[in-house]
């Protein structure tokens, strides 16, 4: 008789959220990398440090705002596609 095998494979986390850490992380290092390679005084890389900390820390400030808006306008949408599609279904 033949035996049937299985193969499994887990995955921790989502592809999404992991390509998006990667990406962020990536984007940060050439960030960094960037501003320390650049030909500018100690002064003014200094100074372009703290206002691209600023910066991040404002969009960070409006990142989950930004995701539950964008989550209740993905609700909606299916929400009205389920009821367009439960529509013409009926009609049908």
């Amino acid at each position: 008789m033949a035996r049937e095998e299985r193969v499994t494979c887990c995955h921790h986390g989502s592809s999404a959220g992991s390509a998006a850490t990667g990406f962020i992380i990536g984007a940060l290092a050439g960030g960094i990398t960037a501003l320390l390679l650049a030909p500018r005084s100690g002064a003014e890389t200094r100074a372009r440090f703290r206002r691209v900390a600023e910066d991040s820390r404002e969009r960070a400030e409006r990142l989950p705002l930004a995701v539950r808006e964008a989550g209740e306008a993905a609700a909606q949408a299916f929400s009205e596609t389920l009821a367009g599609s439960a529509k013409d279904h009926r009609a049908g």
